[in-house]
């Protein structure tokens, strides 16, 4: 009895110590924010047919935010995982020992993008990366079976032990997620014709895959940009634009004139910035948006070739901008000129509308922010919600994220001047806001549109049915493509001095 007794005291020691330091490590983990704010923890039962004690064999392929491909495998026995050491996830299996990963199972969330984790997420010494609050309690409530024998003082203490970890999940970010199950998204017949077709354009097959070298990205952009280039003659001359390229101050842009300009629209300028991620649009394949402001709302557009990456990371672009901006002020009152760009450009709208503050230069009297880029870090519950569902951004850490990250340059993303979501606001001009409901920065969008309004600026927020990422401007023939400039034409009359 005596042996007996003895065995059983040192597995009840056994038992504590692994919970304890368990959950100490935990508890370190919350506290140094690992488990907090935007860290996507998954689910999935180690186990499919139930049993609790089978370790599983895994293997993360995933590509860092450099684009090159790692593979990081892992003996894992927990009930929690986040994804993989850092870096944008292309498959996860696992498997019941290393000897059967030649016929790996897939994981529930093999088939979900899962974005990129900063480098100072890395796999704790001795504990498994980012493990959830959560484990420790169904580490605890594994105990009970021992309760039910007798140990209710083991279990008492360990409850006392779990409570202050467990009481962690209500902070922000580490409550439990949402299990939507998979499903097929119809396109939506309460649009155009025209609309529904670029609603349901399949994804690009090769949205993971991007350019490793400079040289290489110079050429992917360059063929980007001439098949763009071939399409603007007929979509200048469908709308009646002239485009006359020009030099400001050293900056090249282009000018584009409708050939009707109406009388309150005579003593008026628009500086237009294109999108493409900071990266893509250069030359006149960057003015198909100020082509459709022009052709669409009246106004002369001036359109800005800002300098960008690989050669020309930040602050180039932004630089550039506040160049024109000042020189353009030659040419109409600041009163009489609005700025106006989506994606990267509306991120630039934003960005240069605050540095035009801390410069105290005179503002725009409106703005027309499109879609913009206002947060490069990842926040924001759109960019979960309708990840897969932007066939044109696709998913947070895709191809724009890279080319976002090359503008960056290593400097600190929650930057207002590159996030101008964490900017201050007040005092910003009458701003009008587009996005979609299929729109990967639709809280990008939604969220400038509070901040704005929280500072007690003018702010219209309009969100189109069934659009992804700046579906108003890809198609000019689509009635909401008119219909979008034409609003952005009645805010601006509305708020621009004559």
């Amino acid at each position: 009895m005596e042996i007996i007794a003895l065995v059983v005291i040192v597995i009840i020691a056994l038992v504590v110590w692994l919970v304890v330091t368990r959950g100490l490590q935990l508890k370190q983990l919350v506290e140094d924010g690992v488990d907090v704010n935007g860290v996507v923890v998954r689910q999935f039962k180690r186990n499919p047919k139930g049993r609790a004690s089978t370790n599983y064999y895994l293997r993360y392929h995933y590509r860092d935010s450099q684009g090159r491909e790692h593979e990081y495998k892992s003996n894992v026995s927990y009930d929690y995982w986040a994804a993989h050491p850092e870096g944008n996830a292309i498959a996860i299996t696992y498997s019941a020992s290393r000897t059967h990963v030649s016929a790996p199972r897939m994981l529930p969330l093999a088939a979900e993008p899962l974005g990129y984790f900063p480098a100072s997420l890395q796999k704790k010494k001795g504990f498994p990366m980012h493990m959830s609050v959560a484990s420790l309690s169904r580490c605890t409530l594994r105990l009970a079976n021992l309760a039910a024998l007798g140990l209710s003082g083991l279990w008492a203490a360990l409850s006392l032990l779990a409570a202050p970890i467990a009481g962690a999940q209500g902070m922000p970010g580490t409550a439990p997620g949402l299990d939507v199950p998979a499903r097929t998204l119809p396109v939506p017949a309460t649009v155009s014709p025209q609309m529904q077709k670029i609603i349901g354009a399949p994804i690009n097959p090769n949205w993971k895959t991007w350019p490793q070298t400079p040289d290489a990205w110079k050429a992917l952009v360059a063929k980007a940009a001439a098949t763009v280039e071939k399409n603007l003659p007929a979509l200048r001359e469908a709308l009646k634009v002239k485009s006359e390229p020009m030099t400001i101050d050293g900056v090249k842009a282009f000018m584009l004139t409708p050939a009707v300009i109406p009388p309150q629209n005579r003593n008026r300028l628009l500086i237009h910035f294109h999108g493409g991620c900071y990266v893509n649009g250069p030359g006149e394949s960057g003015t198909s948006e100020a082509i459709m402001m022009a052709g669409f709302g009246g106004f002369k557009v001036l359109s800005v070739d800002y300098r960008m990456p690989p050669d020309h990371p930040f602050p180039a672009a932004l630089d550039d901008a506040i160049t024109v901006w000042k020189a353009a002020q030659k040419m109409a009152p600041a009163k009489n000129m609005a700025v106006i760009g989506s994606s990267a450009g509306g991120g630039l709208t934003l960005s240069m509308v605050l540095k035009a503050k801390m410069d105290k230069l005179p503002l725009p009297g409106a703005i027309a922010p499109g879609t913009p880029m206002s947060d490069l870090t990842g926040a924001g519950d759109s960019f979960q919600t309708n990840a897969m569902v932007d066939n044109v951004l696709i998913a947070y850490g895709a191809s724009c994220d890279v080319r976002a990250a090359m503008y960056a340059n290593g400097r600190d993303l929650k930057d207002p001047l590159l996030s101008p979501v964490y900017g201050d606001m007040a005092g910003f001009p009458p701003t009008i806001l587009n996005t979609g409901t299929r729109d990967l920065l639709l809280s990008n969008t939604v969220r400038v549109h509070r901040n704005l309004r929280r500072a007690g600026v003018i702010a219209d927020l309009h969100v189109h049915e069934g659009q992804a990422h700046g579906g108003w401007y890809r198609d000019y023939t689509a009635p909401e493509a008119k219909e979008t400039f034409e609003e952005i034409a009645r805010f601006f009359d509305r708020h621009l001095g004559k």
